[in-house]
């Protein structure tokens, strides 16, 4: 089978899709995934065949007036930021297609759905829906891109989803009304993402683990082929190249605390001196990840070390607590390692992630906008004397490792191929 997948966004947005084709990979499949150059790295560490999408949709995010919007909460000048990206580079979306013609099924990502459903219509082949959050309609929790906590009536949870739907697939009428016409297909109706993912037959794999639901369980009200296997994690963690300074690091003494934000360009610089405040307060090593954010003045010692990119899978299970921002991609790799965090949330999905960890009794979660110097000390004490975060977090850990949930996608979208070509 020759599969192509749909990938923009951050590292945590392409790294799932790309453990879910490597599986897939090793089982003997063509997987070609479609991203921005700014990804290729994430694509060739996986070692799956990359096709460039033109543009820097995730350099939009590092924009100051963007993240000023997105602190608020809003939305919609970051859509407007990328529909005006997609008019003005009309090979971006014309990509896509292109990439696909020779495919036999899609896998389409959170910020590449729309795209995913108007090029499988147009070629007849099958699209895998791979969301990255809990964010299918509900009556257990509302949409959490626009609610963080529970609207407490089922009604109105499931309300919040058409709500979200119906304003983003009228965003999506104009971003793709060119590249609609370029591909000879009619206008988008209005309630097309509603109706798309409720249809019957329509695979959707919500990639993370049901320990992020209120009731620890899937919705009983999710339909047939919506499936929720778990975090999607490579099978064999690449231990190699870890830098030897950070080695060196972790020999020498206890493990140490790790402070980072993932693919977030951090928006107060204060409140990094607030966390190596209070872990030498604490007598607390500390590792930095730059990441996207800008450490340039911060100089190695003999109690912290700065790094860039390294595998949190490897890292987190050495650590003694982590402080990061809520990414459903760390929010995994957190929970895979049995440590204990702090949960510096900024907008979208992470307050959510945030309070659940909190209800979980695996982390404390506190505001980046108005995160104080104290507050991170109270948090990092208490969860690293409390002995019950600790207890906690290897409990859910323990239940992580315990299944497979990359196989089970892997499965999912073998049998969605093979139901097609049955019809």
């Amino acid at each position: 089978m020759k599969i192509v997948i749909f990938a923009l966004g951050t590292r945590g947005d392409v790294q799932p899709p790309c453990v879910l084709g490597c599986e897939l990979k090793r089982r003997g499949h063509q997987v070609r995934v479609c991203t921005e150059s700014r990804l290729k790295y994430v694509v060739d560490q996986y070692q799956l065949e990359y096709w460039e999408i033109k543009g820097d949709g995730a350099g939009i995010l590092l924009q100051k007036d963007v993240q000023d919007s997105l602190e608020k909460n809003d939305f919609s000048y970051p859509m407007e930021k990328r529909k005006q990206m997609d008019l003005e580079i009309p090979e971006r979306l014309e990509g896509f297609y292109h990439a696909s013609k020779d495919q036999d099924l899609i896998i389409s990502c959170p910020l590449t759905i729309t795209e995913g459903y108007c090029i499988s219509f147009k070629l007849s082949i099958p699209n895998v829906l791979l969301i990255l959050q809990p964010n299918l309609p509900t009556s257990d929790i509302p949409n959490m891109m626009i609610f963080h906590k529970n609207l407490y009536f089922g009604f109105l949870n499931r309300l919040s989803y058409r709500l979200f739907d119906t304003v983003y697939a009228k965003y999506d009428q104009k971003r793709l009304e060119n590249w609609l016409k370029f591909m000879d297909m009619p206008p988008l109706p209005w309630d097309y993402l509603s109706t798309y993912i409720k249809a019957d037959n329509q695979v959707v794999i919500s990639a993370v683990d049901k320990v992020l639901m209120p009731s620890r369980q899937i919705p009983n009200d999710y339909l047939k082929d919506w499936y929720m296997p778990g975090f999607l994690f490579p099978k064999d963690i690449n231990f190699n190249p870890i830098p030897q300074k950070l080695v060196d690091f972790l020999d020498a003494k206890e493990p140490p605390v790790v402070f980072g934000l993932g693919s977030m360009k951090i928006p107060n610089e204060s409140v990094l001196d607030y966390v190596i405040s209070a872990c030498k307060r604490l007598r607390f090593r500390l590792v930095v990840l730059c990441n996207w954010s800008n450490y340039s003045t911060l100089e190695d010692s003999e109690t912290l070390i700065k790094l860039d990119n390294v595998d949190h899978l490897w890292l987190f299970p050495r650590s003694k607590a982590i402080i990061h921002h809520g990414g459903v991609g760390s929010t995994g790799a957190v929970l895979k390692s049995g440590t204990p965090s702090i949960i510096t949330h900024l907008y979208a999905d992470q307050p959510y992630f945030a309070q659940r960890l909190e209800d979980l009794g695996v982390g404390i979660g506190m505001s980046l906008h108005t995160v104080t110097e104290q507050q991170i000390f109270n948090a990092l004490r208490e969860i690293t004397i409390n002995t019950l975060y600790k207890q906690n977090a290897l409990a859910i850990s323990d239940e992580l490792n315990s299944t497979d949930a990359t196989a089970t996608s892997a499965d999912i979208v073998e049998n969605t191929y093979k139901k097609y070509q049955n019809k």
